[in-house]
């Protein structure tokens, strides 16, 4: 199981093994989007909580 913020996961991949790839920056300033693929090719990603513009109420007003 994958407990605790994107800064934890990459280390907790990695102490497993399970090949991974990230991007910082996408959907927020300061957001890093984790992915890897499970057995059966999927790709899963993986986001912190509330950092990102996914929901309408994270979303700053344009100017």
């Amino acid at each position: 199981m994958l407990d605790g913020s994107n800064v934890q996961r990459p280390h907790e991949l990695q102490r497993m093994g399970v090949p991974f790839w990230s991007i910082v920056g996408v959907t927020g300033p300061e957001n890093e989007q984790v992915f890897v693929n499970d057995p059966c090719g999927n790709m899963i990603e993986f986001h912190q909580f509330d950092c990102c513009r996914c929901r309408a109420s994270a979303r700053q007003a344009v100017s």
